[in-house]
């Protein structure tokens, strides 16, 4: 615990900012990335279910499976630079 004390005692300001500035990226992305996935495949699909629109299937999963894709590769990276912030 008193390690712990000094470790944040011998924060810099810089370090501090760069923590902060990473953490409003990793969050923004983090928002983003559950947008992608709302939007790519959650509307799609109950837009298919309820109004029974002719979009062929096939068509319909590939484009969800390609939002969920870049939903997920978004979040990963946005809990990268969270792993990466300095003491």
């Amino acid at each position: 615990m008193a390690s712990e004390k000094w470790l944040l005692s011998r924060a810099s300001p810089r370090n501090s900012t760069a923590n902060e500035r990473s953490r409003l990226t990793a969050t923004w992305l983090n928002v983003v990335a559950a947008g992608v996935i709302t939007t790519g495949v959650v509307s799609p699909l109950m837009t298919g279910i309820l109004s029974g629109s002719p979009v062929p299937l096939w068509l319909l999963l590939a484009a969800s499976s390609a939002c969920l894709s870049l939903g997920v590769l978004l979040h990963v990276i946005a809990r990268g630079m969270v792993g990466r912030l300095r003491p």
